[in-house]
């Protein structure tokens, strides 16, 4: 193989042997002379891509206004968004949904009978019969919630307070401890 030879292009100057190197790590091991200017063109293209991108991210057309958003009116658009605290989610996304409802976490276990014997009983946590205890109330709550939501077409089951930005979020503990 001869060392790398130069080919003047109209913009720049690009060396073949590094260009032959660049398609074989992409799988192409054998190029021709036209094959090292296509794989020249590709590669600047592929590099030139989010650069041009980049340039012309933004940019309006020429017949439409040219209208700058502050940052008092994106937090103002952010927070009349419908939103819900991640960590307060029982059941379905945080980040997307139509049909919200809230319940209370602590009325729904203080129904549960599992939860009502660790209680009585004061079972110490850690213990292995406060694990299979605190399992079953677990699995009791998720099946009491998932039938609500399924029953009345709740995408979205949250804490008491957390969903925020939707008027008139339901709550459905009563409905919950019924169907425990």
């Amino acid at each position: 193989m001869r060392d790398a030879e130069r080919v003047e292009g109209p913009v720049n100057t690009i060396e073949k042997s590094s260009v032959r190197a660049g398609l074989r790590r992409i799988g192409l091991r054998r190029i021709g002379r036209r094959g090292a200017w296509f794989g020249a063109l590709v590669l600047g293209a592929g590099l030139l891509v989010p650069v041009i991108a980049a340039a012309t991210a933004g940019a309006a057309r020429a017949d439409e206004p040219v209208t700058e958003k502050t940052e008092k009116t994106e937090k103002t658009e952010k927070a009349k968004r419908p939103s819900v605290d991640a960590g307060a989610v029982y059941l379905g996304r945080a980040s997307c949904f139509s049909k919200p409802a809230e319940v209370d976490a602590d009325a729904v276990y203080a129904a549960i009978p599992a939860y009502r014997t660790i209680l009585d009983d004061e079972v110490e946590a850690g213990c292995a019969r406060y694990e299979l205890l605190m399992d079953e109330a677990s699995r009791n709550f998720k099946a009491a919630i998932r039938k609500v939501a399924r029953e009345a077409g709740y995408d979205l089951i949250a804490r008491v307070g957390s969903v925020r930005n939707v008027a008139d979020v339901p709550d459905v503990t009563q409905a919950a401890i019924d169907r425990l």
